[in-house]
């Protein structure tokens, strides 16, 4: 019996920290998210044009590009492939 109740324990443990990740996750995708979509605003404002690619917003735009988040060939703000993030 003392066993059964261990294992629940840390099965609990487990899936509360899984939901703290995927919540923290979803925190930093959202903000890295925004961030982007911030920077292309500003790059297309005061360049006159969108940005070819994400790099182009390094540095005056963005301190270093986003690992979880990418510009499509259209300009929009996606996730990067395996980030995570939807």
């Amino acid at each position: 019996m003392r066993r059964t109740g261990v294992i629940l324990v840390v099965l609990l443990s487990s899936c509360a920290t899984m939901k703290a990740d995927q919540t923290n996750n979803a925190a930093a995708c959202h903000t890295a998210r925004q961030d982007m979509e911030r920077a292309v605003e500003a790059y297309d404002l005061l360049e006159g044009s969108p940005p070819p690619d994400e790099m182009a917003l390094v540095p005056n735009y963005l301190v270093v590009a986003s690992p979880i988040m990418d510009l499509d060939a259209h300009g929009n703000v996606v996730a990067a492939p395996g980030s995570g993030c939807t």
